[in-house]
């Protein structure tokens, strides 16, 4: 692709310029026709390596706001993805609602197929791993809804630092 090489141009250019002037600079002074034809070339070459240089900064721009933009959408989703827990989490505290299963399960499946799709499988790993986190639970639950709680808790935890990550 003429993009990956285009940051090239503008140098070989430049080494073309140097080269077409130090032939002029050891021509007959008669030899005017060859002169202003090189000098011609030579102008030539000047704009082309101005506009080469000049669109290697566009592409390198649109590469930033791209990825600038994407990191935005992902730093969003996973905020959304944090407000969906923290309400299955409010569900998981009220011991007289039947556990949300259901609901903890399709959202954990949810955000790992996102994960997956946009940052890779490794961040589904860490997704599902709770090492390294401290361990707190309600008091006053059942054994089911505290442990569906301590899931949703230790994965909310992991896409809020997923979410710092990404904000960097």
């Amino acid at each position: 692709m003429l993009s990956d090489y285009a940051g090239v141009i503008p140098t070989l250019i430049a080494i073309v310029n140097s080269v077409i002037a130090v032939s002029v600079s050891h021509f007959k002074p008669e030899r005017t026709r060859l002169k202003v034809a090189l000098l011609v070339a030579s102008i030539l070459l000047g704009v082309a390596a101005a506009g080469a240089t000049i669109y290697v900064q566009y592409e390198m721009i649109q590469k930033r706001d791209a990825e600038i933009a994407k990191r935005n959408d992902i730093h969003q989703r996973l905020g959304e993805f944090i407000a969906q827990g923290d309400a299955i989490l409010a569900i998981l505290r009220d011991e007289s609602k039947s556990v949300a299963s259901t609901e903890a399960n399709s959202w954990a499946l949810t955000v790992e197929k996102y994960l997956s799709d946009s940052l890779g499988p490794g961040f589904v790993e860490r997704f599902r791993d709770s090492s390294g986190m401290l361990h707190g639970q309600p008091v006053g639950l059942d054994e089911a809804h505290v442990s569906y709680w301590n899931g949703v808790y230790k994965r909310i935890e992991r896409l809020q630092q997923f979410s710092a990550e990404v904000s960097k």
